[in-house]
């Protein structure tokens, strides 16, 4: 499966939703229950959350590495994504983010590795 891109978009692993957030992925969907279906939407493997504004791209940056979560690493000498990916509709991204694949044709994204499949938007929540 696949994640429709919007804008600006906030894509995290679902695995490291479950390892990190304070109760794990249920008690994530719970706590962000009122926004699933607007500017929250997820497949099997990812989450969403967007904006068209970049400084509250900035703002959800911040509230998820106050949540444990790490923006970014090194890896062989360049700098990536991490536990988080910042990533445009058109595939833009400030830093590569190695654990995702973009489709551009299609504004969507999946898990690298996975099957692509079926992309999951607001529309199907």
């Amino acid at each position: 499966m696949a994640i429709q891109l919007e804008f600006i978009n906030f894509v995290v692993p679902i695995q490291r939703i479950q390892e990190i957030y304070q109760g794990g992925w249920d008690a994530f969907l719970i706590d962000n229950s009122r926004s699933i279906g607007k500017v929250i939407w997820y497949d099997d493997h990812l989450f969403r959350n967007g904006t068209m504004d970049p400084d509250l791209m900035d703002d959800l940056i911040e509230k998820w590495t106050k949540l444990g979560f790490v923006a970014t690493e090194l890896i062989e000498g360049k700098q990536v994504w991490k536990d988080f990916c910042v990533v445009t509709s058109y595939g833009v991204s400030r830093f590569n983010c190695p654990w995702i694949t973009v489709d551009l044709a299609r504004r969507s994204a999946w898990h690298s590795g996975m099957e692509q499949g079926d992309t999951i938007g607001r529309e199907h929540f």
